[in-house]
């Protein structure tokens, strides 16, 4: 009789273990399923994109005591251009009975810093910031000249640093401050 319990109990434990690892397999299936399913649709929505990406990733719990994920994701677009694009995508997975939030056009219009206080953000801001912003007449008639002229963003301590490229003999590097300044515009 005592051996029939402990095997009796031992099948429970294992029954039990097994039913919580198949939970916690589910779950992680669920959340790479979730981020593939969000990442191949903005791929088909968005062929040409320069640039997409999962910003936030959040589990949640329905009224019915269901999981399902919040997702942001953004999609850049222009990233070789004087004017990039940049916009957020919410999504919800698997879909809830409600409405996302519509998209969030972040960078848009070729505008950056039109009040005070004033945050450069993303790479798409500091591309636009770095010839539109007070400082940069130099470098609007440079991309105006060469019409091939292309940025390269790099993060710094300070805010960001903006290569123009062309076929012209010369480039120039712009440094924009995270405040929303442009701090130098150098011919190269």
């Amino acid at each position: 009789m005592k051996r029939e319990i402990i095997v009796t109990v031992v099948l429970i434990v294992l029954v039990v273990g097994l039913v919580l690892g198949m939970k916690f397999a589910t779950g992680s299936f669920e959340n790479s399923d979730a981020k593939k399913f969000v990442l191949e649709d903005l791929h088909n929505k968005f062929p040409a994109a320069d640039k997409v990406e999962i910003v936030s990733f959040e589990p949640k719990t329905n009224g019915e005591g269901a999981q399902y994920y919040t997702i942001k994701a953004s999609v850049s677009e222009g990233l070789g251009t004087p004017c990039p694009k940049r916009t957020n995508y919410y999504y919800n997975y698997p879909v809830q009975n409600f409405v996302p939030a519509p998209p969030e056009a972040v960078v848009d219009s070729c505008k950056v810093c039109q009040s005070r206080p004033c945050m450069i953000a993303f790479p798409e801001e500091a591309i636009i910031a770095s010839h539109t912003l007070q400082g940069s007449a130099s470098v609007q008639d440079y991309i105006l000249t060469a019409r091939d002229a292309t940025p390269q963003v790099n993060r710094t301590s300070s805010g960001w640093s903006v290569l123009w490229n062309s076929t012209l003999n010369y480039s120039y590097m712009v440094s924009v401050t995270d405040d929303g300044y442009v701090s130098g515009a150098e011919k190269i």
